[in-house]
């Protein structure tokens, strides 16, 4: 809640991703706007394990980041996660769990770079 609370310029948003034990896996991103919360909740189904969850919460914030980049005027785009896993796979491009979402958070991440957004993570 301290980091939440914090002032920053630009668009910030903070993700998360679960499995629960009965093998049910979504994720949720928040953000905050005007002073008030936003969300964006997404079930996965079964058959996935937590790395997908949090892998598909990221590419969900750049997804945001780049609809919002389209009508609001910011610099710079920050993204919280407790995932360090995710973090690691968006830096590659190589074969392997996740490729389809990390390619498509390096995308949008380029997009957001070649209208000179700033995206920190």
């Amino acid at each position: 809640m301290e980091e939440a609370k914090l002032e920053r310029s630009g668009l910030v948003l903070w993700t998360d991703g679960l499995r629960k034990d009965d093998e049910w896996v979504g994720c949720a991103l928040v953000w905050e706007e005007g002073g008030r919360w936003n969300k964006r909740r997404t079930h996965l189904g079964r058959q996935k394990e937590a790395f997908d969850a949090e892998m598909y919460a990221m590419s969900e914030a750049m997804n945001i980041a780049d609809e919002k980049a389209e009508k609001e005027k910011f610099t710079r785009v920050m993204v919280f996660t407790d995932s360090q896993a995710t973090l690691r796979r968006i830096q590659s491009d190589e074969p392997g769990p996740g490729q389809v979402l990390a390619l498509r958070t390096m995308n949008w991440t380029d997009a957001l770079a070649r209208k000179n957004i700033q995206v920190e993570y």
